[in-house]
């Protein structure tokens, strides 16, 4: 048998260790061993005199070794004089191959662990992208088509976050109210997902409920209040909601802890409205209201956090960005492709939460 037949990586690294003293191959013998004999005592062992007189009987032998890799166990033995030196050598490729053993074992578990991380954020994101899905179509659903009101131009919008998993919580209301008047809803539920979009819709759908039976503002937000604190999932809703009276050119509104609402004045001077009057819904109890004048000529916005902050935009100066944009909306033509185009500057093209707004422009001589 020759030198290299039927060896193994470890085996024929110790076999290239049978050196002379000028680092010269010694002629190497190969003889196969039963593997149990030496199973638990290493991969590289070398045997005492006896063991080698009972492995290779009436030879003269200098050196042997023992080896057990992959392929087979084998003794590897020299009766060059040389031979008596591999002891030590041996004893180092032992403590190489175990290290380097221990190593391939450590790489291979890590592997296996990377492998399954992998495999599991696979599947959260598989789930995520689902539900952020489902979220937008939910939202989506709610969200109506602005009627058509006399005297009144309005704009909406409402567009899903745009990155991440953070949609569902944002929604708008435009309500023709019997008595001639237009009630105008904004609001955002605190969280995100399903479960915002499905909060969402209840406080939607109490809100016009409350609305359709024309009570003044305060009292529409207490009473979606004390429905929102009863829902089995605590929940924090912030809500602004506003009534026009177009008989007396008015403009009465309530705060649940929303963003202050804006009129634009004829001379395109901003002016927020509504600031800190209450609590959100399902926290507040008493929500004051308040009149102002809305004359012909007159804007008004109501909006959510979507184009002002971020994770990368502070919120002061978010708004302040939009008051100071509001003056050049007026003086195109058409209000949608310019919220479009604002919307864009100042998010920069990507919002990471859900974007609502009204914008209502009073016609002159818009009586309903």
């Amino acid at each position: 048998m020759t030198a290299a037949d039927g060896l193994g990586p470890v085996a024929e690294a110790v076999r290239k260790a049978f050196v002379d003293a000028e680092g010269r191959p010694v002629a190497v013998r190969v003889r196969r061993l039963d593997a149990a004999d030496f199973r638990g005592r290493g991969r590289v062992v070398v045997p005492d005199a006896a063991t080698v007189a009972e492995l290779v009987p009436s030879q003269r032998v200098t050196g042997a070794v023992v080896v057990a890799d992959e392929d087979a166990t084998v003794l590897l033995h020299t009766d060059d004089p040389e031979g008596a030196r591999l002891a030590p050598t041996a004893a180092g490729v032992d403590a190489a191959t175990a290290e380097l053993t221990g190593t391939v074992s450590r790489l291979r578990a890590e592997a296996g662990v990377v492998d399954a991380l992998h495999s599991i954020g696979r599947r959260l994101t598989a789930q995520l992208e689902r539900e952020r899905t489902l979220a937008a179509e939910l939202s989506r659903s709610m969200v109506p088509a602005a009627p058509r009101i006399p005297g009144l131009d309005l704009v909406t919008r409402y567009l899903p976050a745009a990155t991440g998993s953070k949609v569902g919580g944002d929604w708008f209301d435009v309500l023709r109210l019997g008595s001639g008047a237009t009630a105008f809803v904004i609001g955002d539920v605190v969280g995100h997902g399903v479960t915002a979009a499905t909060v969402m819709g209840q406080v939607r759908t109490a809100i016009r409920s409350y609305a359709l039976l024309e009570l003044p503002p305060s009292k529409v937000l207490r009473n979606v209040s004390q429905l929102t604190s009863r829902f089995a999932e605590p929940s924090f809703v912030t809500c602004f909601y506003a009534v026009h009276e177009p008989a007396d050119h008015s403009l009465t509104y309530a705060n649940a802890g929303h963003l202050p609402a804006v009129l634009v004045h004829a001379d395109g001077t901003p002016e927020q409205i509504g600031e800190a009057l209450a609590q959100p819904l399902g926290v507040g109890a008493e929500f004051p209201q308040e009149k102002v004048a809305f004359p012909p000529e007159t804007d008004l916005l109501l909006y959510t956090d979507g184009p002002v902050e971020s994770r990368t935009r502070d919120l002061t100066l978010g708004i302040g960005g939009l008051l100071a944009a509001l003056g050049g909306l007026r003086a195109g033509p058409d209000a949608g492709t310019a919220w479009d185009r604002l919307i864009h500057d100042l998010t920069g093209g990507s919002h990471d939460d859900d974007i609502a707004l009204i914008h209502v422009r009073r016609r002159d001589g818009g009586a309903a």
